[in-house]
């Protein structure tokens, strides 16, 4: 089985090399870049074409949901996963609105959900990041 590849967006040092651990403790998936920015974040997408791409909403320069809007015109099949500190229904609404496949409050970001999720994805899909299939992960933040 090819890797699953994954690009992560966060300005947060941090936070990135903790999504870098939780995703690389998980065979076959592999974080292929990393970036601080939307900008940078959309740039790397373009480049190295990830089947995921894990954005934070809050970053500078671009934010995470308008990142998504911009990576989902040049690569539509790629899947976007927005998360945030905010727990906030509107966030998740403009993410979901702006292309991302899924919302995640950052608490709520465990390794089960990620698995579930990328599992119910890499079935259907998941052969190369041109794939065919959108999927949404919607749970209520009430």
């Amino acid at each position: 089985m090819s890797a699953i590849t994954f690009l992560i967006a966060d300005d947060f040092p941090s936070s990135r090399a903790q999504l870098r651990k939780f995703i690389e403790s998980t065979a076959p998936w592999q974080v292929v870049g990393e970036a601080g920015n939307g900008s940078e974040a959309i740039a790397k997408a373009r480049q190295l074409r990830p089947h995921i791409v894990i954005l934070d909403v809050s970053m500078p320069e671009i934010n995470g949901i308008r990142a998504a809007k911009e990576i989902k015109k040049y690569l539509p099949k790629t899947h976007i996963i927005i998360y945030s500190a905010h727990n906030a229904p509107l966030i998740a609404q403009r993410a979901m609105a702006a292309g991302a496949d899924a919302y995640f409050d950052k608490s709520e970001l465990e390794q089960d959900a990620l698995s579930e999720l990328v599992e119910q994805w890499h079935l259907s899909t998941f052969t190369h990041p041109t794939s065919s299939l959108i999927s949404s992960h919607k749970e209520s933040h009430s």
